[in-house]
């Protein structure tokens, strides 16, 4: 799910008095393997249906609420997940909405309230800044987006693949060694400024401020120079770009 569009889903919300669940699960296995959120929420939720009136909408919007969650919990949690939130409420057209995420919240909270307490995931979202992975040799390359938007169980995507052919494999056939040099350094040139195109026109369109570079040397190096001598990517792209190179 994108993080952003629920967020503004969450802050659009308009109360109508009906309790509003908001909770945030540190889903991270224990030593032996094991969640240790459901019987923690089981009683949490068991204390705060005290708080209503018996045969009140309240407790009966409460109740659906609590029945959506434990099913959930029970039988629709990813096993990736490290953490979890859930948001409810039966009584504004039965709003429901789970984010399951590779990051995990630092301890488990259940709140209620008329609207959604949303804090701890726009701090999740603002501390896990998105950031694009390059893979490169000398013929092809990856790009992967990575958290932002995208911090949710499996949602690294890959954007953009550019293939080209395997120099290799090539015969030189009677051309001189150094002529045949010269033309697989400026295949390699041309390789590494059709990645830069790429990767500065992604940076600039998801505003990523973080790149990791890995691969061959005689591809990303080329790349790094580029990308720092390219006016275009940084007059409209992060200015505070940083890279990360891994080779």
């Amino acid at each position: 799910m994108n993080l952003s569009k629920l967020m503004q889903k969450l802050i659009a919300f308009e109360p109508n008095g009906s309790p509003f669940i908001s909770i945030y699960l540190n889903a991270e296995a224990n030593e032996q393997g094991r969640d240790e959120f459901g019987i923690w929420l089981k009683k949490v939720l068991s204390v705060r249906r005290k708080g209503f009136k018996e045969d009140s909408e309240e407790i009966k919007s409460f109740d659906k609420d609590i029945e959506r969650i434990l099913n959930f919990a029970e039988n629709e949690v990813d096993a990736a997940a490290n953490g979890i939130a859930i948001f409810a409420c039966q009584g504004v057209n039965e709003f429901f909405e789970i984010v399951q995420l590779d990051v995990p919240f630092p301890n488990n909270r259940l709140l209620v309230f008329d609207r959604p307490h949303i804090f701890p995931l726009a701090r999740m979202i603002d501390q896990n800044p998105p950031y694009a992975a390059l893979w490169a040799d000398t013929n092809k390359a990856d790009i992967y987006i990575f958290g932002g938007d995208e911090i949710d169980v499996g949602s690294n995507v890959q954007v953009e693949e550019i293939q080209n052919f395997k120099t290799n494999r090539m015969e030189v056939g009677g051309w001189s060694q150094a002529r045949y040099q010269r033309h697989i350094e400026n295949y390699h040139l041309h390789h590494a400024k059709e990645v830069v195109d790429e990767v500065a026109e992604l940076m600039r369109d998801k505003k990523i401020e973080y790149l990791v570079l890995c691969g061959d040397e005689k591809v990303i190096m080329p790349v790094l120079r580029l990308l720092l001598n390219t006016n275009r990517f940084w007059k409209k792209s992060a200015e505070s770009a940083r890279f990360f190179v891994l080779i």
